[in-house]
């Protein structure tokens, strides 16, 4: 016989073919080593939700730094750009004989429409594109009914309207 010891029991093992002693005795043996798996997996457990709360934390924080700095990026492009809009409004008016309100007048005008014309271009070119890709996408589901079945809805339709 042989005696295994550990850290909280010890135990005769007699070769290999389980705990010499009582039932009792095995089962405290067993309940003990329960305890402590489950003591090592609680802490493995909540080491890895420490770890889960710690890329949260993180992501949070990544998340704010990056909507202050947004918040100074767009400050400082409009305080640019009023700068820049102001000083061209004062040179027009400067060239126009110091007629401040002609110069606002136009750079201002001048922008709005610069503006509005390019919004129109952007939203033809996008209903544009979506159109297209639907018609593509389409045109695809067509060809696939004629490979599959030797003809697409279109044609069927054509043929049912013929018939009537």
């Amino acid at each position: 016989m042989a005696v295994v010891t550990d850290s909280t029991s010890t135990a005769e093992v007699s070769n290999g073919e389980g705990v010499d002693g009582s039932p009792g005795e095995a089962f405290s043996a067993a309940s003990e080593h329960f305890s402590e798996l489950k003591s090592y997996a609680s802490q493995y457990v909540a080491a890895k939700m420490d770890g889960v709360k710690l890329s949260i934390r993180r992501a949070v924080l990544y998340a704010a730094l990056g909507v202050i700095g947004l918040i100074v990026a767009i400050g400082t492009v409009a305080t640019a750009s009023a700068l820049f809009v102001t000083g061209l409004a004062q040179a027009v008016s400067a060239l126009l004989g110091g007629r401040t309100w002609a110069g606002n007048l136009i750079i201002g005008g001048g922008l709005l429409l610069i503006i509005m014309g390019a919004t129109w271009f952007i939203i033809q070119r996008m209903f544009k594109s979506s159109q297209k890709s639907t018609v593509d996408r389409y045109e695809q589901r067509l060809q696939r009914q004629r490979v599959q079945h030797g003809h697409d809805a279109r044609q069927r339709s054509a043929e049912y309207a013929q018939s009537q």
